[in-house]
């Protein structure tokens, strides 16, 4: 499990991890965040090659999975956080940090008879 303290506009590494490709649901991210943080809607936004993958902490939550559709090279990961009960418009957001995905060794067609 990979651990992110988020500290006002921040994201600090806690605990990384090698992270390989071609998981599903397998690699949990954790985040502790700040007293500014704790009211707020909270969503991860992870971004490779153009494309953003939108997951949703909600209010309470602090641990995501990291999207299947990630693959081997660099990812930006970021927060964005917004009170959806106060009567003006309060966006937080992250300066983003990058994780690095590794080529795996999984062989999608590989032979499975034992020899």
């Amino acid at each position: 499990m990979m651990k992110f303290l988020v500290k006002q506009q921040k994201i600090e590494a806690l605990e990384r991890e090698v992270i390989a490709s071609d998981q599903i649901a397998f690699v949990s991210v954790k985040f502790v965040f700040d007293g500014a943080w704790k009211t707020l809607h909270k969503v991860v936004q992870f971004t490779q090659c153009e494309e953003t993958y939108n997951v949703v902490l909600g209010i309470d939550g602090t641990t995501c999975l990291l999207p299947a559709e990630l693959h081997p090279g660099a990812v930006k990961m970021s927060l964005f956080g917004y009170d959806a009960e106060s009567d003006t418009t309060v966006r937080a957001t992250t300066v983003p940090v990058t994780l690095h995905i590794r080529p795996s060794g999984f062989v999608a067609d590989g032979d499975t008879s034992g020899q």
